[in-house]
């Protein structure tokens, strides 16, 4: 395996994904974190700058967290859907491993939301693993 991409979000899901590839990347490969901010509906307003830097400060937490580890990675930061964004940085960065943390929500939420690993995996070329 030489590239793997990881959703992060700071929730706890995405922090078992992250010691979930901390684990894979043991063998030196590299490690793309995504973070991705929504776009804002019905257009996409200018973020906050609070906003900005917390969602900088997600993607630094999950750095020093796989640096501790000695995994190599690059910080990535995306605006988008979440499940579109990851299968664009997977297939921009050609990746061999997709790896996301499933919130486990209940089926309304689901119904209502979707589902990031449900369509990161139906439509992801290369593996993916679902955390949980």
């Amino acid at each position: 395996m030489r590239r793997i991409v990881v959703g992060y979000d700071g929730s706890e899901a995405a922090r078992r994904a992250l010691e979930r590839v901390a684990e894979l990347a043991r063998n030196g490969a590299e490690v793309m974190v995504v973070n991705v901010r929504p776009l804002r509906v019905p257009a996409p307003l200018p973020l906050a700058d609070d906003d900005v830097v917390a969602q900088r400060r997600k993607l630094d937490e999950a750095h020093e967290f796989l640096a501790i580890r000695r995994v190599r990675s690059r910080r990535v930061e995306r605006r988008g859907g979440a499940a579109e964004m990851l299968l664009e940085q997977a297939r921009e960065s050609g990746a061999d491993l997709i790896v996301v943390g499933s919130h486990g929500k209940n089926l309304a939420a689901r119904l209502v939301l979707g589902s990031v690993s449900r369509k990161v995996v139906r439509e992801a070329s290369c593996d993916v693993l679902v955390v949980r």
